[in-house]
């Protein structure tokens, strides 16, 4: 075998060689595990935190319907008063309530 260095490379320079090589294998092996290892450990990570976003999200909408209804039931009240105030003064200018005929 022809040596890196352009001379001829030994039976026991070759085994060298291939074990570093070898070894320099091993190591990036163990560094991508431990790369990997650590990108599993972020997307769990980012996986719970999108949980708790989708979660704060859907919690956001809930409110905002929420908020629609009281909006509703406030304008619902607002015109029952206004309503009851017409009947209240009716009932004190005329002494007596409107009857509603057809609402039986």
């Amino acid at each position: 075998m022809v040596a890196p260095s352009g001379g001829v490379e030994s039976r026991a320079e070759m085994e060298q060689r291939i074990m570093a090589d070898i070894e320099q294998i091993d190591a990036l092996l163990a560094e991508s595990k431990g790369s990997i290892a650590q990108l599993k450990k972020q997307a769990r990570s980012s996986g719970t935190k999108l949980g708790e976003l989708e979660r704060m999200i859907g919690s956001e909408k809930a409110s905002a319907e929420k908020d629609a209804e009281i909006g509703v039931l406030k304008e619902q009240l607002a015109s029952t008063k206004q309503f009851l105030a017409t009947l209240i003064e009716m009932y004190g200018t005329n002494h007596s309530l409107p009857t509603c005929s057809g609402m039986h």
